[in-house]
């Protein structure tokens, strides 16, 4: 099944070309049980780069934060498949890339730390974000 997804900030929307997160656990070695709180380290996006997007500003500024989402679509359908939304974000880091003999030649990467995450009904609440 073929999948595209567009992320959404700021009333802009953008191509996603890669995307990716992970919740880790600490495990107690012995019992291989959870031992601690679930936590969402950072959420890493790679999208199409667009003329005044206000990354680069977003990246720079430690204390802005901005609301998203990114949705997922059945390619053959265009049905909206997934989506998740976050808020609280931050941009911890942003690096942009050039390839002229790329497909998509332009590139923006994108590292997020969220206050929220909300995924399949299931909302995440960062411990150490939303304690700020």
């Amino acid at each position: 099944m073929s999948f595209l997804a567009k992320l959404t900030i700021d009333d802009q929307e953008f191509n996603v070309l890669s995307f990716s997160f992970d919740v880790n656990q600490q495990v107690n070695h012995g019992s291989a049980r959870p031992t601690g709180l679930a936590i969402i380290n950072h959420i890493h996006i790679s999208i199409e780069s667009a003329e005044n997007s206000g990354f680069f500003g977003w990246s720079v500024n430690s204390y802005e934060q901005k609301d998203g989402e990114i949705v997922f679509y059945k390619r053959d359908a265009m049905a909206s498949s997934r989506t998740l939304k976050f808020t609280g974000a931050f941009c911890v880091n942003y690096n942009e890339v050039f390839q002229s003999n790329s497909a998509n030649p332009m590139i923006t990467n994108l590292v997020l730390t969220v206050e929220t995450l909300e995924l399949d009904d299931t909302l995440y609440i960062n411990p150490s974000i939303k304690n700020l």
